[in-house]
């Protein structure tokens, strides 16, 4: 793990409190929480969604941060969007219905 995403991680499960298994679902395909912030520490280099994330005051602020990003992520992967397909398809879970 990098250090970049020990800061969002502690922003996110510690001073927020949220599920460190918290995943979003998006037509049968879910991505977790986790996940999404490993992949931001290693493409964000300039830390605005760390940025974005200390502006929250609330813990239902950052699950309406995440949720927009996550699922945005969702439906541009199964698009297979260039700039998301490469960080996010293996990381991508297909919920069983």
């Amino acid at each position: 793990m990098n250090s970049y995403y020990e800061e969002l991680c502690h922003v996110v499960f510690q001073k927020h409190g949220i599920d460190v298994q918290h995943k979003y679902t998006y037509q049968n395909h879910s991505l977790e929480v986790k996940e999404y912030l490993l992949v931001v520490s290693t493409r964000d280099k300039k830390k605005w969604i760390l940025y974005a994330l200390e502006k929250c005051e609330t813990k239902e602020q950052v699950l309406f941060f995440l949720r927009g990003a996550i699922t945005r992520i969702i439906v541009e992967t199964l698009k297979r969007t260039p700039e998301y397909y490469g960080s996010y398809k293996d990381k991508l879970i297909k919920e069983i219905s």
